[in-house]
Formats: structure tokens, C-alpha cells, sequence
């Protein structure tokens, strides 16, 4: 942080506590970002964003700000030096229930054509409905990591679809997607609650014991 004027470092601190991120993790977000090029003040920007950005949607910023900064080096990997396609990639990940080095993996998965080509062959056979992944590997290829795991979790199904899969095919499917079958049913989820039902919400009621199955019979408001 030596590389800030006093003023941006006290700005980053601020805006660490008006959105609940706190000081300290402001402060390696802003460090993160600095670490692959970006400019101290746009950082500090970068970071006002998030958090207004996500104000009001039931989503935390903390999370999203905590994932940035842990996968800074994907700025230069997959975006191209664009630090808001990788902001709205980290959001848009929080959403789906993912993170940024999830969607890596998805990626790097579908990227390894042969064995993704086998999986999903497999998986097919398995669950009697067809899977191409096809545009998922072409986004992939792209370094549109982003784009690559949305149309592999358009093609995935809701909940139900899931739960009439036996182990085994769920198993094949989290192997072709690249994804664990928690991350799945997770995904799903948030999916059919139409964004109204924030990743780390799900994730506070499953620990208090209250299954899936119990989650999807609630409508939004429940």
C-alpha cells in the first residue's frame, strides 16, 4: 500500500467499512489489483463498485471482494487487462453460486478436449439426454471463462432434473461440467430463485441443517 497517497488509502478503509468488507480486506483487494497493474485510484474505484453494485441485491459484497483479490492474476489470464469484464465476471460468478477460480476449472476442464469429449459421451449414455458442450469449449477457448460456465450450467437442469439422476450419472456430470455436485445443486438453486436468493443466504440455512429438497419447496419469499 506504501505506493498510495494517504488520502486513496484512507478512502480504501472507508469504503471497507461502509460496506462491511472491513479495512484489512479492502486494503488486499486494493493491494491485489495494484500487484497486476492496476492504478491505486482505480482500484479504490473498483472496489466503491462492488459494493454498490451489490447493495440491495441480498448479495455480500465481502465475498466477491475476497474472491477478486484471491484470483487478481486471472486480469492478464482471461481478461485481457479489462479490470471491469473481470468485475463483472467476480459478480456475475457470486450469482450463479460460483467462484472465479470455479469457473477457472470449468475452463481448464472443458479445455482438456479429449477426456471433456469422453465425460460427456458418458454422460449421455448415463442420463439418456443429450449434452454438447461444444459452445462451452469454443467460450473456453476464447478465455471467456465467464460465458464458458454459463452455457455449461444452461444445459445442467433445475433441481428436479438433478434429483431423478442416480449417483453415478450425477457423478459423470460434475466430472464433464467440472464442477462438485454440491456446486451443481447450488447453482441450480440460485438459478430458480431468480437472483432473489443470495449465494451465502443458501449457504447459512443448509448449515442450520435444512436440506435441498426442503430449500426447493420454498418459493422466494419463504
Amino acid at each position: 500500500m506504501f505506493a498510495l497517497s494517504s488520502q486513496t488509502a484512507g478512502e480504501i478503509a472507508e469504503i471497507g467499512q461502509a460496506f462491511s468488507i472491513g479495512v484489512e480486506e479492502a486494503g488486499k483487494f486494493a493491494s491485489s489489483l495494484m500487484a497486476v497493474g492496476v492504478d491505486g485510484l482505480d482500484a479504490k474505484n473498483m472496489l466503491q463498485e462492488v459494493g454498490a453494485e451489490l447493495l440491495g441485491t441480498g448479495f455480500a459484497a465481502g465475498p466477491v471482494i475476497e474472491d477478486m483479490a484471491k484470483n487478481s492474476g486471472q486480469i492478464g489470464k482471461y481478461f485481457k487487462g479489462n479490470v471491469k469484464e473481470f468485475k463483472k465476471a467476480a459478480i456475475q460468478a457470486a450469482k450463479m453460486g460460483v467462484s472465479l477460480s470455479q469457473m477457472e476449472k470449468v475452463a481448464d476442464g472443458l479445455l482438456d478436449i479429449e477426456s471433456s469429449l469422453t465425460s460427456q459421451m458418458e454422460l449421455q449414455v448415463l442420463s439418456g439426454r443429450q449434452f454438447n458442450f461444444d459452445k462451452a469449449r469454443s467460450l473456453a477457448l476464447d478465455g471467456d471463462i465467464l460465458g464458458a460456465t454459463e452455457e455449461v450450467l444452461s444445459q445442467v437442469g433445475n433441481i428436479h432434473d438433478l434429483n431423478n439422476m442416480d449417483y453415478y450419472t450425477k457423478q459423470k456430470l460434475a466430472e464433464a461440467s467440472g464442477m462438485e455436485v454440491s456446486d451443481l445443486y447450488r447453482a441450480a438453486k440460485l438459478k430458480e430463485m431468480g437472483g432473489k436468493f443470495a449465494e451465502n443466504e443458501l449457504a447459512m440455512l443448509e448449515k442450520q441443517g435444512i436440506t435441498v429438497d426442503e430449500l426447493h419447496k420454498m418459493n422466494a419469499d419463504e
